[in-house]
């Protein structure tokens, strides 16, 4: 679950690629704590998960998971509010959804070989199928900007296009995402709304994890920090298929 996470040029912020130091997390910073706690999570899905299958008399297997996917929960709401940076600042949006789109095709097997065990399953679609929706969403919504209701409807369209294949997170990836950049410039209101449709992403005690994202976006410093190049791009599919190779090598 990774998003541009890939922030390129500054286009509103003049002081993006300053070397000044300031308190608070950079851009970089986030993409490494995105990427870690995704990891983690996904350590939690495909190790975890059958070791409590196949060891029901070890009961800390179910602390652990519990708080590895507690976790993890924070993995996919950074990626989002990455990407509604990226947005912002990113020097080529047709570029900028190329490189999700690619990525995207190029994460699905590793992704579903990672999740069900098959090559091929169209009932589940990677996140960045989601992030790449959810930017095309955001370009609509920059296009319509003085007109809201046409905003609305790309945000809707977006949703049902996101549920309709299926992708992780569905519907309500596309609108946090669209919440994160409409509500860019009113905290207050982005926490409130961040929070609500997070809520409504909860089906488990553990993913209330959620919520602990606005702590470290209310920290967020509004600097691009460490250049980190295509890493965050290679990580993504790269790190599922190492998962899947240990894998599938200890026959879990």
């Amino acid at each position: 679950m990774v998003g541009d996470i890939f922030i390129k040029k500054e286009r509103l912020m003049p002081t993006y690629y300053s070397h000044k130091k300031l308190p608070g997390f950079t851009a970089f910073q986030l993409k490494i704590i995105a990427m870690v706690t995704m990891v983690i999570d996904h350590l939690a899905i495909v190790f975890i998960i059958p070791l409590m299958t196949s060891s029901p008399d070890l009961p800390f297997l179910h602390q652990v998971y519990f708080c590895f996917r507690f976790i993890g929960r924070l993995s996919f709401p950074l990626f989002a509010f990455l990407l509604a940076e990226g947005f912002i600042h990113t020097s080529s949006r047709r570029k900028y959804a190329v490189r999700l789109g690619v990525l995207a095709v190029i994460s699905e097997i590793p992704f579903n070989m990672l999740i069900s065990g098959r090559l091929w399953d169209i009932g589940f679609q990677n996140i960045f199928f989601t992030l790449l929706i959810s930017l095309l969403t955001l370009i609509a919504m920059e296009k319509w900007r003085k007109h809201i209701i046409f905003q609305i409807l790309a945000v809707v369209v977006g949703m049902v296009v996101s549920w309709g294949i299926k992708s992780d997170y569905c519907f309500w990836g596309v609108a946090f995402i669209a919440a994160m950049y409409q509500l860019r410039n009113k905290k207050e209101e982005r926490l409130i709304i961040g929070s609500i449709i997070l809520i409504c992403m909860i089906q488990a005690t553990f993913e209330v994890g959620y919520l602990l994202v606005f702590f470290l976006i209310g920290r967020y410093n509004g600097r691009q920090g460490m250049k980190t190049g295509y890493f965050p791009y290679i990580f993504y599919p790269l790190h599922m298929i190492v998962l899947t190779a240990v894998k599938m090598a200890i026959n879990i």
